[in-house]
C-alpha cells in the first residue's frame, strides 16, 4: 500500500532538468568506476520514450521513476531516491507502484538493470526480483507476477 504522503506525479519535459539531475547524481560513482561518460542527449532520447514520474513526499521531489510498458513486461529504466531520503522505504513504495502498474496493464513481470555494485540489488531481491543474468558491470533483474494474476485453483 503507498503512503498518503507519497504522490506520484506523470512527468512533463519541463521536469527534464530534475530527472536528469538526480539520474546523473545517482549514477556518478558507476559512471566513475567502469569510465564512462554521460551523455545528456542519449537521457533526453530515452525520457522521450518512456513514462516519467516525479515522486514527492508533503510537495518535495523525493525521487523519479522511468519505465516503459513493454509487451509482456514494465522495464524499469530509472528509480532514484533523493539521498537525503533513502533508507525511509521510499524504494520499496515505488517498487509497489511498479508491481501495481505490471498488474493492472496484465504484464506478466518487471524487469530492470542495475550495477554489480548497487546497494540497492539487496531491495530489488528482498522485494521478489530475481537476478536472471550478468555482464561485466551490470545484473539483469526479473521479478514474474504470472503465478500472482492467476486465479486460485
Amino acid at each position: 500500500m503507498f503512503s498518503p504522503q507519497l504522490t506520484f506525479v506523470v512527468a512533463t519535459e519541463n521536469d527534464l532538468p530534475v530527472f536528469e539531475g538526480l539520474a546523473r547524481e545517482g549514477m556518478a560513482s558507476y559512471y566513475a568506476i567502469h569510465q564512462m561518460e554521460w551523455k545528456s542527449e542519449i537521457f533526453l532520447d530515452g525520457y522521450r520514450k518512456t513514462e516519467n514520474y516525479k515522486i514527492e513526499r508533503n510537495e518535495c521531489n523525493v525521487g523519479v521513476l522511468r519505465v516503459s510498458l513493454e509487451n509482456d513486461h514494465v522495464y524499469v529504466y530509472d528509480l532514484h531516491v533523493q539521498p537525503s531520503v533513502r533508507n525511509q522505504g521510499i524504494g520499496t513504495e515505488i517498487l509497489a507502484f511498479v508491481e501495481n502498474l505490471a498488474r493492472r496493464e496484465n504484464k506478466s513481470h518487471v524487469r530492470m538493470c542495475a550495477f554489480k555494485t548497487n546497494s540497492a540489488i539487496n531491495l530489488y531481491q528482498r522485494f521478489g526480483f530475481k537476478i536472471v543474468g550478468e555482464d561485466d558491470r551490470l545484473v539483469k533483474l526479473k521479478m514474474n507476477l504470472v503465478a500472482l494474476n492467476e486465479p486460485a485453483a
